[in-house]
């Protein structure tokens, strides 16, 4: 990519980079150099025509946490998590990947896509509010 000024990285981090995740030891901080990777090459190869991206999924139903979903009611209860109620599939990264990939991001560098039916925004509304709580 360097040696062809022309390229396109696109790194898989987590959301876990941003809200750490409990007894997973090293994940949280190792998805977070992932990110932090990504956007230092944005910076450093970018001059030379690189773009660097990354893709943070959140409860993606994959062969690896396939035994989480198995458990009884875990699949429901994260779906309704979601304000997209349902959890995401493997296409949902895919298409992302494919976004950062292709010519339609050429402009676009540096940045970090969280895919996660929209989890990292639900914070707030866990807080209770007298009056606002529905």
């Amino acid at each position: 990519m360097l040696e062809r000024k022309s390229g396109s990285l696109v790194h898989i981090a987590s959301i876990a980079a941003s809200f750490p995740q409990g007894q997973s030891g090293a994940y949280s901080p190792g998805k977070a150099g992932v990110a932090m990777l990504s956007r230092q090459l944005a910076l450093e190869w970018g001059p030379m025509g690189v773009r660097s991206n990354s893709v943070s999924p959140g409860m993606i139903r994959t062969p690896m946490s396939e035994a989480f979903y198995r458990a009884q009611g875990v699949a429901a209860a994260r779906a309704s998590l979601a304000p997209l109620k349902r959890y995401g599939v493997p296409g949902d990264i895919a298409d992302a990947v494919l976004y950062f990939a292709s010519p339609r991001a050429g402009y676009v560098t540096g940045q970090d896509l969280i895919v996660d039916g929209g989890v990292a925004q639900i914070t707030m509304q866990q807080i209770p509010r007298p009056g606002f709580d529905a």
